[in-house]
C-alpha cells in the first residue's frame, strides 16, 4: 500500500475542493507545513454532487494525522460513491499573515500492478451502475404508459 497525495492547499475562508475525486470510503493522511502555529483549525469534508457530509477538524501540528473517511450507508446503497475532499479555515480560525501554512491530504490506495486494473474496476463499476439502471426501468415498465409495447398503434384503425 502507498499514499498518492490528492493535492496541497492553503485553508482559506470559503471552502475550496481539491480537483481529484476519490472512490468510496478511504484512510487519508493530513499533514501540516507552516512557518508560525495558526491560531485554530482547518475543517475537512466530503463533498458531493448534491451536498456533503461527515465535517472534521484537524488541527495543526507537525506530525501527520491519518483520518477515516466513509462513505454514508444510506448513499452507499444508492450506489453513490465519488466525493471531492474540500477544506477551510474553522469559523474562529484567523491566521496571521505569515502562517504560511498549507495543507497536504493524500491517500491510502492499494498497491495495483498496472492501469488495467484500474481501468477493469473502473469498468466493472459502470457496468454495474448500468446493470442497476435498467433493472429499475425493467421493474417501472409495467406502469410507465410511455413504454412502446404499451402503447396502442393507431395505424392499425386508420382508413
Amino acid at each position: 500500500m502507498s499514499w498518492q497525495t490528492l493535492g496541497q492547499i492553503e485553508p482559506g475562508f470559503n471552502w475550496t475542493e481539491l480537483g481529484i475525486p476519490v472512490l468510496g470510503s478511504t484512510v487519508v493522511r493530513v499533514s501540516h507545513t507552516y512557518s508560525q502555529p495558526p491560531n485554530g483549525p482547518a475543517l475537512i469534508r466530503m463533498n458531493w454532487y448534491d451536498g456533503y457530509f461527515g465535517t472534521r477538524r484537524i488541527y495543526p501540528s507537525q506530525s501527520k494525522r491519518v483520518i477515516e473517511m466513509r462513505v454514508p450507508p444510506l448513499l452507499a446503497a444508492q450506489g453513490v460513491v465519488t466525493w471531492y475532499p474540500a477544506i477551510r479555515l474553522g469559523y474562529r480560525t484567523r491566521p496571521h499573515e505569515n502562517d504560511n501554512w498549507t495543507v497536504l491530504i493524500e491517500e491510502l490506495i492499494e498497491a495495483r500492478s498496472t492501469t488495467t486494473d484500474d481501468f477493469d474496476r473502473q469498468l466493472n463499476e459502470l457496468l454495474t451502475d448500468v446493470e442497476r439502471i435498467e433493472q429499475k426501468i425493467d421493474q417501472q415498465a409495467p406502469n410507465n404508459p410511455f413504454v412502446a409495447d404499451q402503447l396502442p398503434n393507431d395505424l392499425d384503425d386508420a382508413p
